[in-house]
């Protein structure tokens, strides 16, 4: 009887160390899975990562390479790119999508009064409530106006360091800047490329109907204006001819990437001259 018992007892010690086994096992797994799973995103994210990388210098290099007496939208450097990448990883491959644009093509909101003017008829096309305002206090925030001897709270008296600062502005809200974020920049020369920049600056810029027309005529047929812009002087009253260049000093680059289902952005601005990168974010 009590031979049965032990070996009764024997079963149960065996049957508990077993099932600890398999637990044990079963958590081990589920770590090393868990482990495996982390390695593979770390792997994909630099891939990302380094691909997003390599985009940003593709595009300094053709900036590098282009002509540098006019700018236009048929050079190299509007053209986006869009490869795919293969990894040594037989299973996986990377996507990359590299976009550059023209600082010079947007409002320059450090360069004076003129080009906030302009700003603000495009924040009422664009249905910016109180756009007339909103342009003061632009002007009174980054110092070319006197700030108002009333209220000085809120108005940095300096010029803008980024873009994104609009939204220190007084009176300029989230949505404000989401609605003008793709119209202004701080760089460049102040001067709009009538050759890259938007129909919606353009007819800002260009109020005149008779000169605004033989110019997108000529634009429309794939021309561009090159060299000073002695091209436009025939045509442009000289109020306007000082507001209009065909060179950019900066440009903007997004690059894109994603490997494995990670993905990155960079997002960075190029001065032409130096090479160097005067923006960075990530």
């Amino acid at each position: 009887m009590r031979a049965r018992l032990r070996k009764g007892s024997f079963l149960i010690y065996a049957l508990g160390i077993f099932i600890l086994l398999a637990i044990f096992s079963t958590g081990l797994a589920l770590r090393a899975r868990v482990t495996i799973k982390q390695a593979k995103l770390y792997i994909n994210s630099r891939r990302a990562f380094y691909l997003a990388q390599s985009g940003v210098i593709l595009a300094k290099k053709i900036i590098e390479l282009d002509d540098k007496t006019a700018d236009y939208l048929g050079e190299d450097w509007a053209k986006s790119i869009n490869e795919t990448v293969d990894f040594y990883d037989p299973h996986q491959e990377g996507k990359l999508a590299v976009v550059v644009e023209d600082e010079s093509s947007k409002v320059n909101i450090n360069s004076g009064e003129p080009a906030v003017k302009i700003l603000a008829a495009l924040m009422l096309a664009r249905n910016v409530y109180h756009a007339e305002d909103k342009a003061d206090n632009i002007l009174i925030y980054s110092g070319v106006k006197p700030l108002p001897q009333s209220d000085e709270a809120g108005f940095k008296g300096k010029r803008f360091s980024v873009p994104e600062e609009l939204l220190s502005v007084p009176g300029i809200s989230g949505e404000d800047y989401a609605s003008l974020k793709d119209l202004v920049t701080i760089y460049g020369f102040g001067k709009f490329n009538v050759n890259t920049m938007p129909r919606e600056i353009f007819d800002a810029v260009v109020s005149d109907g008779s000169v605004k027309a033989e110019m997108l005529s000529s634009l429309a047929l794939g021309a561009h204006y090159g060299g000073t812009g002695g091209e436009i002087l025939p045509l442009v009253p000289t109020r306007i001819l000082v507001s209009l260049g065909t060179v950019t000093s900066h440009f903007r680059v997004t690059s894109t990437a994603a490997a494995g289902g990670a993905q990155k952005k960079i997002t960075c601005v190029i001065e032409r001259d130096s090479g160097r990168i005067v923006y960075w974010h990530e």
